[in-house]
């Protein structure tokens, strides 16, 4: 489904389209998807829990003396490079939403975003502690830094350049650091 909807858009992908890639018959394809939409939600579904799950165990395998500065860039890292390496799922996380959206993944968009903000709270939070002249920022400034994230993404993605989404690491920490803490090192 993922290379498929990537290929085609999700409106114009067919039940035909995912069971000649995969392989399989159209009763294997129902006999795990009541149909098009369930398919894309789970494929969707599993990409954000691998993309979640390495960028957590990025920071996790950071030593216990890493800097905040440290945990960000290896978040920021793990994100980019994991988008990077999954182009087909860096397009329809991130454009074909958009498109012929199915019904709920509005709702999946937007948990994703939280889940951002959330993370971007708590690393914020945990940066204070080690360094208290950082500001304390507005609640609206996590998701704030989600959206600049994600248009960034977005904009490379769009324009076909997903293998350089590291290239944004840079530039995302210095953004992410202006507002949350101070310009980086």
């Amino acid at each position: 489904m993922t290379a498929a909807a990537a290929e085609k858009g999700y409106g114009a992908v067919t039940i035909a389209d995912v069971v000649a890639r995969a392989r399989v018959s159209r009763n294997a394809f129902y006999h795990h998807f009541a149909d098009k939409e369930a398919c894309f939600i789970a494929a969707t579904d599993k990409g954000r829990e691998l993309m979640f799950r390495q960028i957590a165990e990025a920071t996790r395998a950071l030593p216990p003396e890493a800097t905040a500065e440290d945990r960000l860039r290896a978040g920021l890292h793990a994100y980019l490079a994991f988008m990077a390496s999954e182009p087909e799922f860096a397009r329809i996380f991130n454009l074909e939403m958009f498109g012929g959206e199915p019904k709920g993944y509005g709702e999946r968009r937007a948990e994703s975003h939280a889940r951002f903000a959330a993370t971007n709270r708590a690393w914020h939070k945990r940066a204070r502690k080690e360094n208290p002249s950082w500001p304390a920022v507005p609640d609206e400034a996590y998701r704030a830094m989600v959206g600049a994230t994600y248009e960034l993404v977005v904009g490379y993605v769009r324009e076909g350049r997903t293998e350089e989404l590291p290239n944004l690491e840079g530039p995302l920490m210095q953004l992410h650091m202006a507002v949350f803490g101070r310009q980086p090192s």
